[in-house]
């Protein structure tokens, strides 16, 4: 497996970004119509099949 560069890394394991992302409560949720828009704009301006959003806690995204 490739690992990962060390910026990211921090960036992951970052305890401000787990901090928000937790308070949230956006982890293991159903989904979601703002983002839903979100994708359907990317997908959009970007001309691509496919668009998405990705939550990334330190063990999961």
């Amino acid at each position: 497996m490739r690992r990962l560069p060390a910026e990211v890394v921090r960036a992951v394991k970052d305890e401000d970004r787990l901090a928000v992302l937790h308070g949230l409560e956006m982890l293991d949720t159903a989904a979601d119509p703002d983002f839903d828009r979100v994708t359907s704009v990317a997908t959009a301006v970007m001309q691509v099949p496919v668009a998405l959003v990705t939550l990334v806690d330190i063990e999961r995204q």
